[in-house]
């Protein structure tokens, strides 16, 4: 598998990456950040096969760039861009020979997926930690003296990176990060005067300490729960208790009696009978009646 087609891999599928993890719960916070800081790149060893093999000195450079992504609780999402460049100095020496009015420099373009954890503790500060994966395009521009430009191509490799900062929250909305980055890539190999005679090889692993400014966009409300259906209330029956005839109580407001039987409807006239005195009939009145009949 050639070297283009890694990278195209690398990219699709750190593009695809972010569309499912942006895509994964429409709960999460998104945020939008500014990066900035300062690069160091380590002395690089240039090896141009079968010729020679030296050291290339560059100067303290620095990074810029910006990243988007979103908070899942402690988790954190992001595609990151960040460019980079260290100059190399005005003089060096090859094979002990003393070389000045040199000018050029390395940069690189690189796009990251990065995953971070943030240990939540109860301040405002929290430390976190973190990896990323992409690809970096590297460009090397150098000029020689009485030559002029000597080196002038670019490349993509495949990027790594660890991360390790610290964050403080300035409020809801605004957070400030201070980040350790280490950013490293598969050997890139360049052409000399633009031709495909002579290449050489090289590395790539920076140091980077990056300050970040982060927005957090409002999450979105949440959903409103649909309204559970009312019940309906049981009617409380008022029940009276008549002390002097002794009849179980009964509903004056829907007619049924406690023990849910339905009261029978008393009519008016059979409850003023039932107010009248009782008549009491003599058994001797009764037999004198019959006798003279």
């Amino acid at each position: 598998m050639s070297t283009s087609t890694r990278i195209r891999l690398t990219i699709a599928f750190c593009l695809s990456s972010a569309a499912l993890l942006f895509a994964a719960d429409a709960r999460a916070q998104f945020y939008l950040g500014a990066e900035g800081g300062w690069t160091s790149l380590p002395d690089q060893t240039i090896t141009v096969p079968g010729l020679f093999s030296t050291n290339l000195k560059f100067n303290a450079g620095f990074n810029a760039g910006g990243r988007l992504g979103y908070e899942w609780g402690p988790w954190r999402f992001e595609e990151e861009y960040s460019y980079r460049q260290n100059n190399v100095p005005g003089n060096f020496s090859l094979f002990g020979l003393p070389i000045t009015g040199i000018s050029g420099n390395r940069h690189t373009n690189s796009i990251m997926t990065n995953v971070l954890y943030d240990f939540t503790l109860g301040y405002p500060i929290t430390p976190h930690i973190g990896v990323g994966i992409g690809a970096v395009n590297i460009h090397d521009g150098l000029k020689l003296p009485l030559i002029g430009q000597f080196i002038n191509d670019s490349t993509w490799q495949f990027g790594y990176q660890a991360i390790a900062g610290i964050r403080y929250n300035l409020s809801p909305a605004l957070a400030l990060d201070l980040d350790y980055r280490y950013l490293a890539t598969t050997q890139p190999t360049f052409r000399i005067l633009n031709t495909n005679l002579l290449r050489y090889r090289s590395d790539y692993n920076t140091n980077n300490f990056v300050a970040s400014l982060i927005y957090r966009f409002a999450p979105p409300p949440p959903p409103v729960p649909a309204a559970a259906p009312a019940r309906r209330r049981r009617p409380r029956l008022r029940s009276s208790w008549s002390s002097s005839t002794g009849i179980a109580p009964t509903s004056r407001r829907l007619g049924w009696t406690s023990c849910g039987r339905p009261r029978m409807p008393i009519r008016r006239g059979a409850r003023s009978a039932s107010r009248l005195p009782a008549t009491r009939i003599s058994p001797v009145r009764l037999a004198t009646t019959s006798g003279s009949r």
